[in-house]
């Protein structure tokens, strides 16, 4: 099974807001309400720009996330339709969070009291640990429990691993690294997907023989 990020990115700094040092945050969860009751956040450093899909994935920043304490928290009204497609709250293209709006959240940092101060932190990641992701319903999954997950059919055929997530205007599609370095977009939707286990470590799908010409 992979291994479980640190933390996880609920926002990223885009702008100092104000004379008191408040930050501008984009909403990266599907949660915007989250914000009202965060107590303490962590900041970590922008991540380095870097090519292809990798570089779309919510990966942890290398240094070591600062804790902060959180003063006030709002969201704002009027969340803007997020565009497509989108991958994950790390893209590349700043494209939106998964939650189908792009929200926004106003938030006031203890020790970060004025716009200058504010504005050396545009571009952090607001993350949270791991272990304070909200519980999701069922058959519900965050994006961190599926990348690197082993995608076979019921007969056990190995198809690749979980590289990347997309959404589209009606389902989300998993793109999968084949064994020869091929991509494989699969639909996520029940008729395809059989069964996701993070729990073993696994994703199960029909095989592609049987659907991928209806897809094309």
């Amino acid at each position: 099974m992979p291994d479980l990020p640190d933390y996880i990115t609920i926002g990223e700094v885009v702008a100092p807001h104000g004379v008191r040092g408040e930050l501008r945050v984009t909403v990266l969860s599907d949660f915007p309400q989250r914000f009202v009751s965060l107590r303490h956040v962590y900041l970590s450093p922008p991540l380095p720009p870097a090519g292809g899909r990798a570089a779309r994935r919510p990966v942890t920043a290398p240094a070591t996330p600062q804790e902060y304490r959180v003063m006030t928290a709002r969201v704002l009204a009027g969340g803007n339709k997020r565009l497509f497609p989108v991958s994950d709250p790390a893209d590349a293209e700043r494209s939106g969070p998964w939650a189908g709006q792009v929200h926004h959240a106003l938030v006031k940092l203890a020790g970060v009291n004025d716009p200058d101060v504010a504005g050396t932190l545009r571009g952090y990641l607001l993350q949270l640990p791991a272990a304070e992701a909200w519980p999701l319903p069922p058959d519900s999954f965050y994006a961190f429990q599926l990348y690197d997950l082993p995608v076979q059919t019921p007969a056990g055929r190995h198809l690749g691993t979980v590289e990347d997530l997309l959404a589209t205007g009606s389902n989300d599609v998993y793109v999968v690294r084949t064994p020869g370095g091929g991509e494989l977009l699969v639909p996520a939707v029940k008729s395809i997907v059989l069964e996701i286990n993070p729990t073993a470590g696994y994703i199960q799908i029909r095989d592609p023989a049987e659907w991928s010409d209806d897809e094309a």
